[in-house]
């Protein structure tokens, strides 16, 4: 009786241990682009849900599918392409995208409340993430940005699009990927834009 309870606590406690680190393992993105996308099913062409920024967070990890993993980011469930992407229990050394990046922008606040409403009440085919930046002085400024591209040309011609549409612009550009603080929920509604902005080439 006594080697049975012995056997069953050491089985117990494995599979405990075991629980225990699938719960700490996590998704990171390794992809050169800096950045790879979440989708919403384990498919090349399904819909993109949320995107894991290469040097970020990463994900939780659910399991594997194929050759996608299946990850949990913010909320959002969805699916990576394994081979992009590597799993382990701490951030890896994975060098962050550096190349820059011009985001195009269509307001800016001194606070993060006023970004939110604003943002919110953006069209619907112009729904934007808002993204933190500090100014020349040192003030903290949150930015609504309606695109990002990773050349000036590329966002310029969207500064077009938008006048047409009625909307003065301007061009933020970046070292690697601007920090992104709050997403509209209304991204997630079958909205043809994605949060955070991907950079258009």
């Amino acid at each position: 009786m006594r080697s049975f309870l012995f056997t069953l606590c050491v089985v117990v406690a494995g599979m405990l241990a075991t629980t225990a680190v699938a719960q700490t393992q996590r998704v990171y993105s390794t992809s050169t682009d800096g950045y790879l996308n979440v989708r919403e099913q384990p498919l090349g062409g399904a819909f993109v849900v949320d995107v894991l920024f290469t040097g970020g967070q990463g994900a939780k990890f659910l399991g594997k599918q194929g050759n996608w993993y299946k990850v949990e980011h913010d909320g959002q469930v969805g699916y990576v392409v394994a081979r992009y992407a590597t799993i382990a229990t701490s951030k890896p050394g994975v060098k962050p995208y550096a190349g820059k990046l011009h985001y195009v922008v269509v307001q800016s606040f001194g606070n993060l409340d006023g970004a939110k409403r604003a943002a919110e009440s953006m069209p619907d085919h112009l729904l934007s993430p808002v993204y933190r930046a500090v100014d020349k002085e040192g003030e903290v400024k949150y930015r609504i940005c309606t695109g990002c591209f990773r050349t000036q040309a590329k966002a310029q011609d969207h500064q077009r699009e938008l006048k047409e549409l009625g909307l003065e612009s301007w061009i933020w550009t970046t070292t690697g990927f601007a920090e992104c603080v709050y997403r509209p929920e209304s991204l997630y509604d079958g909205a043809i834009a994605i949060a955070p902005l991907v950079p258009y080439d």
